[in-house]
């Protein structure tokens, strides 16, 4: 019984690299910007709507939004679809970033 739930456990760590592999893979786009809580982010493209720089500039200075450079590897966490924002991580660092859909590019 136990070779059998060793040999089960084996197979299915074998197939991780598979399942890995087969997620898209996405790239920032310039001239964006992102922050690390999705209402710093809906509170940043508003006042960029409404183009208050002052504002904007504040959450950059406070280091609660960041402009985004272009070529960065992402991996996508959360989508949502109807308001536009992604949810993101770079490889290895485990905390996430909120930015608009547009801001990033993936292939399959």
């Amino acid at each position: 019984m136990k070779n059998k739930l060793a040999i089960a456990v084996i197979c299915l760590l074998m197939t991780f690299p598979t399942v890995a592999s087969a997620e898209r893979q996405c790239v920032t786009n310039e001239g964006y910007f992102g922050a690390i809580a999705e209402a710093d982010f809906d509170r940043l493209s508003k006042f960029l709507a409404q183009k208050d720089t002052v504002a904007a500039a504040t959450l950059i200075t406070q280091k609660r939004a960041f402009p985004m450079k272009k070529g960065v590897a992402v991996l996508v966490e959360d989508t949502k679809i109807f308001s536009g924002k992604v949810q993101l991580r770079i490889p290895g660092n485990p905390n996430t970033f909120w930015t608009n859909l547009e801001a990033i590019k993936c292939t399959e």
